[in-house]
């Protein structure tokens, strides 16, 4: 998950008084059809008497190409750091990333606003960075629940991605499902590989999944499908279960019969304020032709919560944070697409376990959060 929002006010603070637009500058795009939506958005909402604001163009940032994602990213923040006009950024996603950078944005006094990332190193950066998901101790006991109730698993695997939120994920994870009688036969780092059948990471990671048993749910702490489709080839039938950072696209994804066993948390059910949800779907296809993921809702309600900061009371940092501590106290919550958003942390009711193939159809019927 590496999309990144910088908020700035082009011209400086001084700019309150002549309503120079604020600027929402994205970073790292995976999409750039979520950019183009996310600016007609802002434009479309915005009213009479509002602050404006605007995107920023990803060229007007420097950054080296051909540099690893996570060194790209400290770029962008070291550059982002050093304009004096920059209010807030949403993003990173990850955990791993968001705190990378997020020293640097504290440093400088810059907000951030989380959309996804959960780890509870986070905390370092608090004060300065507002989390928009679940807790991962809460996700952790809804996946727990989950395997051990609906799956009836007695034993599992996991298998992680090394770093603030695979890791902790992992270790948590292992001690609930053992309070819970499901035996953890192994825990495995498993760095990002590639699908293909001759990768040879894949070759490793699949005798080494199996060579204590083969367990009833293989739980992934993972970025990516591959380890299900390289598990799959070798060893079909097996139930997988991932936590957030496992985003499930709309399709099976070349999973094909493993796509019904094949489960991952997400933090937003569609079902819900189905009418708020209907008109955003149907916007956001027009505009980028695929159906929205429910990281894609998440990162659209963290640019426009921080929009709506910045329009009700202008571009001054301690301002906007203000604004956002005040929601759900002194103001009402904001109502995002995800449900109403405050930062007060009790966001449990948003998990939902979603099925491949049935992504962005609401409750799949495979778990809710409770």
């Amino acid at each position: 998950m590496a999309l990144l929002f910088a908020v700035a006010l082009t011209g400086g603070l001084s700019c309150h008084r002549s309503r120079e637009p604020a600027v929402i500058a994205m970073e790292a795009i995976p999409d750039w059809g979520v950019v183009r939506f996310i600016s007609l958005e802002l434009d479309s909402t915005t009213r009479t008497g509002d602050y404006p604001v605007r995107l920023l163009q990803p060229q007007e940032l420097q950054v080296p190409s051909g540099e690893r994602y996570l060194i790209e990213a400290t770029y962008r923040a070291l550059q982002i750091r050093r304009r004096d006009d920059v209010v807030g950024v949403v993003g990173p996603a990850g955990s791993t990333d968001a705190l990378l950078v997020g020293s640097i944005y504290r440093s400088a006094g810059v907000l951030q606003v989380i959309p996804t990332g959960n780890a509870p190193q986070l905390a370092k950066i608090e004060g300065n960075a507002f989390l928009m998901a679940p807790r991962l101790d809460e996700e952790v006991r809804f996946m727990a629940d989950y395997v051990s109730d609906r799956l009836s698993a007695g034993s599992v695997v996991i298998l992680y991605t090394p770093g603030a939120w695979g890791s902790t994920l992992q270790a948590e994870l292992a001690t609930a499902l053992w309070r819970r009688g499901v035996r953890v036969l192994q825990r495995l780092p498993v760095p990002l590989m590639t699908c293909s059948p001759d990768d040879a990471l894949a070759r490793r990671v699949v005798p080494a999944t199996l060579q204590a048993g083969r367990p009833d749910v293989v739980v992934l702490g993972t970025y990516d499908l591959c380890p299900i489709k390289a598990l799959e080839r070798v060893a079909p039938g097996m139930s997988y279960v991932g936590g957030d950072g496992l985003l499930l696209p709309p399709g099976e994804a070349g999973l094909g019969t493993a796509a019904e066993r094949t489960h991952a948390v997400a933090f937003w059910n569609p079902a819900e304020n189905a009418d708020v949800v209907s008109a955003f779907r149907r916007r956001f296809e027009e505009v980028v032709g695929r159906s929205p993921t429910w990281a894609d809702a998440a990162t659209y309600d963290a640019a426009m919560v921080l929009a709506a900061a910045i329009r009700a009371v202008g571009p001054d940092r301690v301002a906007v944070a203000r604004y956002l501590r005040e929601l759900g106290r002194e103001r009402p919550p904001y109502p995002g697409v995800t449900g109403p958003i405050d930062f007060r942390g009790r966001r449990t009711g948003r998990l939902i376990m979603e099925t491949a193939g049935r992504v962005g159809l609401g409750d799949s019927g495979t778990g809710r959060g409770r």
